[in-house]
């Protein structure tokens, strides 16, 4: 009785932390069949190059668990991006002043979502996609077109650093990762958007204020987008008014849902949403390592969605 107790607790633990398994599968299977990829350097890469995912993951996980979608993140980046090299370049502001001039647009982008969201009872998909042109719009108005290269060593400073031989954005990545999985899993906010993404209605009924607490989500999201727009600009050392777009929005969600995060709202793992935005880099790794068109890529993102999606559906169905 007792092993078989055993064993069902280990089968739980499985079932609840899939993605964080598959990510060690995909790991070895990178190791033994995919030349140079279980190399530090190449490691040291993925992990440089996931900081952004996995803070965008997380940041699109706020707006998931209620049961809305963001899809106007990417274009948060391109805003912000070009921003920033307007700010360190043509008015040579401090990189501090920068940093949180930057996270306040981003701020300001997700709260206009909230508020439309909320407010006008607008669907969230249809308020993004509408944002998100706009953004884009401002974004190439802004900048005319043009790229910042070569940003201030003093910007770049604050996302170039590597304490331990390992990218310090990484350890951003951790930080906020932990702050998340403290909010969503073990505070009162992050049980009242579980309720809210579970069943809305018998929240309201209960006494969460579903439009606040959906427009906390979006001003949350959009400070984190923009977080993710100042470390991408400073990896390519480039600001761009198309450093985003829709591939980005479309990675984040992808990553999110690869880690059990439910487009229907409710259902949340912050470890696990960490594991799909590194499953992803891996499967790009293993791409650019042999060499393959950047087109197969972005198939097997679609394929990897839509397979998250049957087996969230199936599992709803279940219940």
């Amino acid at each position: 009785m007792s092993a078989r107790k055993s064993k069902n607790t280990v089968l739980t633990v499985v079932k609840q932390n899939a993605p964080i398994f598959y990510l060690v599968i995909f790991v070895l299977i990178g190791c033994l069949f995919i030349p140079n990829f279980g190399s530090r350097a190449n490691f040291l890469n993925i992990l440089r190059q996931s900081a952004a995912p996995i803070i965008s993951c997380i940041a699109m996980t706020f707006i998931l668990i209620t049961g809305n979608i963001d899809l106007s993140t990417g274009y948060i980046v391109s805003l912000v991006s070009i921003s920033c090299g307007i700010m360190v370049k043509t008015l040579e502001l401090s990189p501090g002043l920068v940093i949180l001039l930057c996270l306040l647009i981003g701020c300001a982008a997700g709260a206009v979502n909230g508020l439309l969201v909320t407010v006008f009872q607008i669907p969230s998909f249809i308020v993004t996609l509408g944002t998100g042109m706009i953004l884009t719009g401002l974004a190439q108005l802004v900048s005319q077109n043009t790229s910042y290269h070569d940003l201030p060593d003093g910007f770049r400073a604050f996302a170039k650093a590597e304490p331990f031989s390992l990218p310090i954005t990484i350890f951003y990545a951790i930080i906020i990762a932990f702050i998340v999985w403290v909010v969503l899993h073990k505070s009162v906010f992050g049980r009242e958007l579980r309720a809210l993404g579970l069943n809305a209605q018998a929240s309201r009924i209960a006494g969460i204020n579903e439009k606040k607490s959906v427009f906390i989500t979006f001003v949350i999201s959009g400070c984190l987008t923009a977080f993710c727009s100042i470390l991408m600009t400073i990896r390519v050392n480039c600001a761009q008014p198309d450093l985003g777009g829709s591939n980005f929005s479309f990675e984040a969600i992808t990553a999110a849902v690869i880690g059990g995060t439910s487009l229907l709202g409710g259902q949340v793992n912050v470890p696990c949403c960490v594991a799909g935005a590194l499953i992803i880099k891996c499967i790009e790794s293993w791409i650019n390592i042999l060499n393959l068109n950047y087109y197969l890529y972005q198939a097997i993102l679609g394929i990897a969605i839509l397979v998250a999606l049957v087996a969230d559906a199936l599992k709803n169905r279940a219940r």
